[in-house]
């Protein structure tokens, strides 16, 4: 604007001055006719409007030169502010990657001491097994005692059967005798009949005795043979554990793996972040020069036309249109995952059902078979009665003692594993808070530079608006001392015109300079007001601007000293952490030592009980166990059939709710096409407004 000012200056002036010459050129004879004094009196004049017009040149030119001049710092103020942003942009972005590794870090520990933890709890469970692999071998060893003494009782029936069989010989060579001493002495047959009855009584009960001996051989058999189903079962159970001892320490030499790799991944990113932080440092020294060479720029002055707005109000309403709609979008994509979570969810119910019905299946195959062993099974006692309660007494004392011996440890343990996870939390709390602090102390620091940014903009805009402000006033200046020349003059142009008529189109036109000058004194006198308005109102924003970055800069401060205080407040709860870790690992391993003590005690009072409980045990009532086993099989006979039944419903449920699935894919698929036909109108208003800008 100031610019075209002076273009059309310079035009008024131009088309003046021929006029001038052309009067000059025309009226040379009546300047000769006139008196001398006013003959003079034009010289003067005329010679003070050529030195007039000569400075009004070198103003000229001097404020085209200052318009260049400006018009280059202004270039250069634009350009340095946009590579101002685009560091500020920079620093930003390194500050949220830096944030982003800072969570992933934090994540990383937390993981590293899960597994930790974990790798400590396999580790326990991985000391447990041996104490378990050894109580089932005790166990198997009473098995196989058992089984031995079982043998030796066997040996001894089939002893007694084999002396049975000899007495029983011997009673048959005894009747065959008496049976000769009848036909030789049928006289005695009185007393030879009474001495048969008595015999034949007693091969009866020998008779008896025998069947009776006969069956306790096969209830023996049977109890063999159940024992040595047992100890099979306990030989797979041995092969089990084994098998997941082995996959234990498999996934133990995973675990290490793991964790090596995950040390090396924290590694590499703390490099990473030094990195990062080099290469931020290397910035701010960037923008610190870009900011030495920042000088007087302009405001920027933005207008946007009437089309223009409403193409934005339009593109805006379409955005929020698309919005809406990916809203919706997400939302039915959400209700389809919902939906398909749900129909997952009713497939592993029937799933479960399925399977709880082949175990139930299962369990009733069972149950006929128990009750087809049952039908045929007892039980028997055993000896030593006396011994194996003097020794079950023994051993409940000592089991009794190494109780409570476990039970204090056990409350020890358990309190020093509660402060370890208070240590755990208060350490990963304290972790947090860390980051949180470290996040604020970024982000402040972002705000510091960019309330430095703003307050330096805003002083450069005053400065450009003080060196307008006063080139403003030397115009205005200029014009108030043209216009006090013109004005005594105009009187005297205005006598001349009236006294020399042939001078009349030169006198008005020298009397109008005056009315020229006058009006380029207001135009003169508004701008600097203006730029007066204008210089006070920046004044104002710096003055805020500083006071903006002087609270910029002690929130910064502030900043600084809370993450200084949470990162000793972490390394405190770290070192607090690691201690009561190392106490509860003492106490655990005191307890599992206790315990294993009081497990080895409570194996052989197990095994002492059981075979107390063996020996005083009496026939076990088989009616009683076979009808509680039918009753077994007609509960789990119901299950079969209650299961069967919510099976089909549960299926027919399944398909109902994806026909619902099938129903919200084809209203995902109308949404779909409407956001897609919205993007589209969204683009080509993009496009239109971009093209608008650009014409503009």
């Amino acid at each position: 604007m100031p610019k075209a000012k002076a273009k059309a200056t310079t035009t008024e002036n131009d088309s003046a001055n021929p006029y001038d010459d052309d009067d000059d050129d025309d009226d040379d004879d009546s300047f000769n006719a006139l008196p001398t004094g006013v003959l003079k009196r034009l010289q003067v004049m005329k010679s003070d409007n050529e030195h007039f017009k000569k400075e009004k040149k070198r103003l000229e030119g001097k404020k085209t030169e200052t318009e260049t001049v400006r018009e280059a710092i202004e270039q250069e103020g634009d350009d340095t502010l946009k590579k101002s942003d685009e560091l500020i942009k920079k620093i930003e972005d390194q500050a949220k990657i830096i944030q982003t590794m800072e969570e992933e870090k934090t994540k990383m520990y937390e993981k590293q001491l899960e597994k930790l933890i974990n790798a400590a709890e396999e580790e326990m469970n991985l000391r447990d097994h041996p104490e378990k692999i050894a109580d089932i071998q005790r166990e198997l060893r009473l098995r196989e005692k058992q089984q031995e003494d079982l043998n030796k009782e066997q040996g001894k029936i089939a002893e007694e059967m084999r002396k049975v069989q000899a007495a029983q010989a011997e009673l048959q060579t005894q009747v065959d005798k008496i049976k000769d001493e009848l036909i030789e002495n049928e006289r005695l047959l009185t007393e030879a009949l009474t001495e048969r009855e008595r015999w034949q009584a007693k091969i009866e009960e020998q008779q008896a005795l025998i069947d009776s001996i006969e069956q306790q051989i096969k209830e023996n058999e049977k109890a063999l043979e159940e024992l040595k189903q047992q100890q099979r079962e306990l030989e797979i159970k041995q092969k089990d554990l084994i098998k997941h001892i082995d996959q234990l320490n498999t996934n133990i030499t995973k675990l290490e793996a793991i964790l090596k790799d995950e040390e090396a991944r924290v590694a590499r990113l703390e490099k990473e972040v030094e990195e990062t932080e080099l290469k931020i440092k290397d910035l701010e020294k960037e923008l610190e020069q870009i900011r030495e060479k920042m000088q007087i720029v302009n405001e920027k002055i933005d207008r946007i036309t009437k089309e223009i707005d409403l193409s934005e109000q339009k593109y805006e309403e379409l955005e929020r249109q698309k919005h809406e709609l990916e809203l919706q979008k997400r939302e039915n994509e959400k209700k389809l995952k919902d939906l398909e979570d749900e129909r997952t969810d009713r497939n592993n119910q029937l799933n479960r059902l399925q399977q709880k019905l082949v175990a139930t299946e299962d369990l009733f195959n069972r149950v006929d078979i128990k009750i087809k062993q049952f039908e045929s099974l007892r039980e028997q006692q055993s000896a030593n009665v006396e011994s194996l309660e003097s020794e079950k007494n023994r051993l409940e004392e000592q089991k009794m003692k190494q109780t409570d011996e476990a039970n204090a440890i056990r409350e020890q343990k358990e309190a020093a594993i509660q402060e370890r996870q208070t240590a755990e939390t208060e350490h990963k709390e304290a972790e947090k808070a860390l980051a949180n602090a470290k996040q604020r102390e970024r982000e402040l620091k972002n705000q510091y530079e960019k309330a430095i940014n703003d307050e330096n903009r805003i002083k450069a805009q005053l400065s450009r608006a003080i060196l307008e402000e006063n080139t403003a006033k030397s115009e205005m200046q200029a014009a108030h001392a043209k216009m006090k020349r013109a004005e005594p003059m105009e009187t005297m142009w205005n006598l001349v015109g009236t006294v020399l008529p042939t001078l009349g189109g030169f006198a008005q036109s020298e009397a109008q300079k005056a009315s020229r000058a006058r009006a380029e004194y207001d135009r003169a006198r508004e701008k600097y007001e203006k730029k007066q308005e204008k210089v006070s109102e920046l004044r104002d924003k710096y003055a805020t601007a500083q006071a903006h970055t002087k609270d910029a800069a002690n929130l910064h401060i502030a900043a600084k000293q809370e993450s200084a205080r949470r990162q000793t407040n972490a390394q405190t709860n770290f070192g607090k952490f690691n201690a009561c870790k190392a106490k509860a690992e003492r106490l655990i391993e005191e307890h599992r030592s206790v315990v294993r003590k009081q497990q080895a005690t409570e194996t052989s009072f197990r095994m002492v009980t059981i075979q107390l409980q063996k020996a005083q045990a009496q026939l076990a009532s088989t009616t009683t166990e076979i009808a509680r086993y039918e009753q077994e099989k007609a509960t789990h006979t119901t299950q079969i059939n209650e299961i069967k039944s919510n099976i089909d419903d549960k299926k027919e449920d399944i398909q109902r709710h994806q026909r619902t699935i099938d129903a919200h894919r084809l209203v995902m698929d109308e949404n779909k096409n409407a956001l897609s036909d919205k993007d589209l109108e969204c683009q080509q208003e993009k496009v239109k407004l971009q093209l608008l800008k650009g014409i503009y």
